[in-house]
């Protein structure tokens, strides 16, 4: 093993080795490459698959998911530095997409889709009307997957973030609830101040007590509990709605069919 630091030379060279050791089953030359590629000092490694074409990649990805049995650092390596070149804007995800979906690499599609969601949700994404998604330079098929698994994923965290928003909105009223009023409270502070106006002095002035200030449609929150939103009210009402007009429809139904049968065995048989 050498001890000098690896070059690029050194690493498309340890490449080619293992490439050809791994075809012809010469396992020991297939390993005595792996570790020149994934020695500690060795950074050659990820400095060429931050610079290669875009062909050497693919070219690298069938090898490393050839190799990936025995030797799963270069698919490993390929796959990361692939994702940080999309990410930092230096190539297209659509030749990524298709090598991933020719070769099965579902996960990494999965990546790829993820960095794309990302990007398109940042206020660096410049979008119009007349361009579109154009900048994603997306062949159709790809779109409408990128399309249909952004609906779905916004869909989904839209329901969590429901059902999240009403429990807590649930707790907070309970909690509020529990606790009382501040109408509760002043009733009680008066009460508490007439009996200790009883035990003084008849003599001593009565003191003037202003008139309290009322909030119109004030709504008191329990501490370190989020407002909940109108619209998720508005919708928990309509759902409400729905599932008592679907029961009323049922018990209808039922007295229905019960005065049928009833009529039906009223008739006198012929």
């Amino acid at each position: 093993m050498r001890n000098r630091k690896s070059t690029v030379e050194d690493v498309k060279r340890d490449l080619a080795i293992l490439d050809m050791a791994d075809k012809y089953t010469l396992q020991h030359f297939a390993t005595w490459a792996n570790q020149m590629l994934i020695r500690e000092d060795a950074t050659a490694l990820r400095d060429y698959l931050g610079t290669c074409p875009q062909e050497e990649l693919e070219h690298l990805l069938v090898m490393g998911i050839r190799c990936n049995l025995h030797h799963p650092t270069v698919l490993l390596s390929v796959e990361t530095a692939w994702l940080a070149r999309i990410d930092a804007g230096e190539l297209s995800a659509s030749a990524a997409l298709t090598a991933g979906e020719q070769h099965g690499r579902r996960t990494f599609q999965g990546e790829i889709y993820t960095i794309l969601r990302n990007s398109a949700r940042s206020k660096m994404f410049h979008l119009s009307p007349a361009k579109g998604l154009s900048s994603l330079k997306l062949n159709p098929a790809q779109l409408q997957r990128f399309l249909v698994g952004h609906t779905i994923l916004a869909n989904v965290l839209i329901t969590l973030t429901y059902d999240r928003d009403l429990e807590q909105a649930s707790a907070c009223r309970a909690a509020a609830e529990e606790s009382p009023t501040e109408s509760e409270t002043e009733s009680e502070t008066e009460s508490d101040s007439a009996t200790e106006s009883e035990t003084e002095s008849e003599s001593a002035p009565a003191p003037t007590r202003l008139p309290l200030q009322t909030i119109p449609n004030r709504q008191f929150v329990t501490p370190g509990c989020p407002i909940p939103d109108p619209r998720l009210i508005a919708l928990r009402d309509i759902r409400r709605a729905e599932k008592a007009l679907l029961s009323s429809l049922k018990n209808e139904n039922q007295e229905f069919i019960s005065a049928s049968s009833a009529r039906h065995r009223a008739q006198p048989e012929h």
